[in-house]
């Protein structure tokens, strides 16, 4: 599909452009391996960065901070950020788990209150 294919240039080159100069201490490569305040909160601005640009969260539901988009844009997304090895988002428990819980059994106030800042790392779980 075209669109798809369009889309997967724009988040490369977004990427590309936005990805943070590697810091002057180690990054982890996974969030359990997050040690101390300055990998996290490099980490946390990194993925509030991506969620502003609108590329996290884009198959959860635009009425609570999401896309509103096919599951197939975030896939897009994933796959482009592995490729180019950019740092990770650290919310993996809530971008993974809880908030797919939130949306699926939560109440309509857990979703108001929950979701945006599990997408834009205000509320890390």
């Amino acid at each position: 599909m075209r669109e798809l294919e369009d889309f997967r240039g724009e988040v490369a080159a977004w990427l590309r452009e936005n990805c943070p100069p590697r810091p002057d201490f180690l990054l982890p490569e996974s969030f359990m391996e997050v040690g101390n305040d300055r990998q996290f909160e490099f980490l946390r601005d990194w993925q509030r960065k991506v969620y502003d640009a609108g590329y996290l969260g884009m198959a959860w539901p635009a009425e609570y901070g999401g896309g509103g988009k096919p599951q197939a844009y975030q896939d897009i997304v994933n796959t482009e950020m592995v490729r180019q090895k950019v740092p990770f988002v650290p919310n993996t428990i809530g971008l993974n788990w809880a908030g797919p819980l939130i949306l699926a059994i939560g109440t309509e106030a857990d979703k108001r209150r929950y979701i945006r800042g599990i997408l834009n790392a205000d509320d890390i779980w």
